[in-house]
């Protein structure tokens, strides 16, 4: 059993974050309280992706046991184009031999584990408990800080894991999120109604489209219900606008099937069943660099969202992506070019800036568009969801 030492810390938030930090802490000894401003009963969202690193902090905490068997484990996020063709892949294997995997699992089910193991080492947890600001700090005399029923509280240690839209970070830093001009909107379906290319056809993956990124994402231990989504260019609403944004259920609907025409057959079938109880609305914010996650006094400190709140990296790693493609194509584009040129032209050039048939054929789909095919299937398809024909999973 741990042992406490005199050194008191309160957390302000108890959501991820939070827990995972007081168990560490109780785990080393050290006491803690924490500090949230929600009902315990409040409903925090969809699911995330917990990467082998998250899985190793919860395996030495004794968590990982408990939540292995309640998400979805795969070895990548594979990009895919249109033609089903494979772009590249994001890898979440572990690779220091522990055979951690990627984990998508509802935020619920690792908050009710993570609180039942919060409630068997006692470690005393506040809800409806809203902070307000921060009194008094110094280095001998700890941290006074008030609650939003006016008392005040004191510890050796305030840190504030209160997310991006973080009270406790204007005591340390003026800076505030920043709205990046993308939305995104997610919903659950149940993956039975889902039309694959075929039937080995391996998730999550990221289709790449007109419209961006359309992503399918197992999300329950079976893979019987995906995650599927895609962003959006919208300008920023305030707290109370997103919300009634995203209260709008079907005003997320028709945003999400406004787009129905330009994804292929995959995003399409997802499109004609979207579960509307289960649509989410998340506009994509980040924090600029900050100088400092401490104060000046060094008794109050930030952790998680409220600290480094970026894109997604699931995002950030498409983003680097598509650039990257658009590279390698220009890069592609320009060799094709120089191979049209005279001999006596192409024979200046270094033989890398030149088309090679054998070299480059795995992409010449690039520069071949099946023209004949395309001609056959006639222009993009204006039917709407309820016109199109459902064919099941191929067997």
């Amino acid at each position: 059993m741990a042992v406490s030492t005199k050194l008191d810390i309160a957390i302000i938030g108890g959501s991820l974050t939070g827990l995972t930090l007081a168990l560490s802490l109780h785990s080393q000894g050290i006491s803690c309280t924490i500090y949230e401003a929600r009902d315990v009963t409040y409903n925090h969202g969809g699911a995330i992706v917990l990467a082998p690193n998250a899985l190793r902090i919860l395996d030495r905490l004794g968590a990982y046991s408990r939540l292995s068997t309640r998400g979805f484990h795969f070895r990548s996020i594979n990009f895919m184009t249109e033609d089903n063709l494979k772009e590249g892949e994001w890898c979440f294997e572990d690779k220091q031999g522990n055979n951690y995997k990627g984990l998508r699992i509802y935020r619920t089910e690792i908050l009710d584990e993570l609180r039942k193991m919060i409630n068997e080492r006692g470690i005393p947890i506040h809800y409806s408990c809203k902070y307000r600001r921060t009194v008094s700090e110094s280095a001998n005399g700890g941290v006074a800080f008030e609650l939003e029923d006016g008392s005040i509280r004191h510890a050796g240690l305030l840190v504030g894991a209160d997310g991006l839209h973080s009270k406790v970070r204007s005591h340390i830093t003026d800076a505030q999120p920043q709205y990046i001009g993308s939305t995104a909107i997610m919903c659950a379906c149940d993956t039975n109604n889902l039309r694959f290319p075929s039937k080995d056809y391996e998730l999550p993956v990221a289709i790449s489209g007109e419209e961006g990124a359309f992503i399918v994402a197992p999300q329950k231990p079976d893979g019987s219900e995906c995650m599927i989504g895609t962003t959006w260019v919208c300008p920023e609403e305030s707290r109370e606008g997103w919300k009634r944004m995203a209260d709008d259920k079907q005003g997320l609907v028709k945003r999400l099937q406004a787009d129905y025409d330009s994804w292929c057959d995959l995003p399409r079938s997802a499109l004609e069943h979207i579960e509307q109880d289960s649509l989410v609305l998340w506009p994509l914010y980040m924090l600029p660099k900050l100088e400092s996650w401490i104060s000046k006094a060094r008794r109050v400190i930030m952790m998680g969202d409220a600290a480094h709140m970026t894109l997604d990296d699931v995002l950030k790693f498409w983003q680097q992506y598509r650039q990257e493609r658009i590279a390698k194509v220009t890069k592609l584009t320009t060799k094709m070019t120089n191979k049209r040129l005279p001999a006596s032209e192409r024979a200046k050039l270094p033989r890398d800036l030149i088309w090679d048939d054998k070299a480059d054929a795995k992409v010449g789909w690039l520069f071949d568009p099946k023209l004949k095919r395309t001609s056959e299937l006639g222009s993009k398809s204006t039917r709407r969801p309820d016109d199109v024909p459902k064919p099941s999973r191929p067997d």
